[in-house]
């Protein structure tokens, strides 16, 4: 890492960063790397802690007041940026129809892309219907809910 002097401040060799699975808050540089979730010191690139998280191949990795959201696929979990602990977990239906695999944390809520739906809010493959989930940051419980009626055409492409 390189300080304002722009020398290096610490040097450290570890495995290979997965993709989009690197990011710094408050001091700490937190990422997966193998089968392992990690956090460096920032000042001085000491090891933190080091867990193995089940899910170890997400598509994106955020820390935000002291919280890791991961998710990916089917799973959504969230862990403590202090020691690693895992906060909580959810399986949730994939993001379908081309949506990327948005991971947002907007006033305390942790909200991930848009769900088909049916009338009723249920996952559906192709529908002009979507859905967003706002959970809390810190305990994963719903907060909000956003369904959105005739949103897009069912054949309706993300470009």
């Amino acid at each position: 890492m390189f300080g304002r002097a722009q020398k290096v401040l610490w040097d450290k060799q570890i495995g290979q960063i997965r993709p989009l699975a690197l990011a710094i808050d408050k001091g700490r540089i937190v990422f997966l790397s193998g089968k392992d979730m990690a956090a460096l010191d920032l000042k001085n690139g000491r090891e933190l802690w080091k867990v193995q998280p089940k899910q170890t191949s997400p598509k994106t990795l955020v820390t935000v007041n002291d919280t890791i959201v991961m998710q990916g696929g089917k799973s959504v979990s969230a862990y403590d940026a202090a020691d690693g602990r895992l906060l909580w977990q959810k399986n949730v239906p994939p993001i379908g129809g081309g949506e990327g695999d948005d991971l947002f944390v907007i006033d305390g809520l942790v909200w991930r892309g848009m769900l088909s739906v049916d009338e009723e809010g249920k996952p559906a493959r192709k529908s002009p219907h979507a859905l967003v989930i706002g959970w809390d940051l810190r305990s994963g419980l719903e907060k909000k809910r956003v369904l959105v009626k005739n949103l897009r055409g069912p054949e309706h492409h993300h470009r």
